[in-house]
């Protein structure tokens, strides 16, 4: 349980641009629990993902559900989210050839 002082600190001190790891050391908090608490007050803003390769946030499973549908003509495929990640990326590589 956090007080209301150590809630206005790791307030302040991210609002002021500190990193959940260094408020944890400065408050004496595990850095998830510091998280966890900066997100219940609607404060915490998560690092976007950056593709270690490319640079460039990584391509979701919805999009290349979006990819599967567009190159098929089609609205939705019901349940075709459910599919893993590599099977949708390997099923559009598949459908493209096809249409070449």
């Amino acid at each position: 349980m956090y007080s209301k002082d150590e809630e206005r600190t790791i307030a302040n001190l991210y609002i002021e641009g500190q990193t959940p790891e260094a408020i944890a050391e400065v408050v004496g908090r595990p850095t998830k629990s510091v998280i966890a608490k900066l997100s219940l007050m609607g404060i915490y803003k998560p690092k976007s993902k950056v593709s270690k390769v490319t640079g460039a946030a990584p391509k979701t499973k919805a999009a290349f559900v979006k990819d599967i549908c567009d190159l098929l003509g089609r609205d939705e495929l019901l349940g075709l989210d459910k599919a893993p990640k590599a099977t949708l990326m390997k099923l559009v590589e598949l459908i493209e050839d096809l249409y070449e």
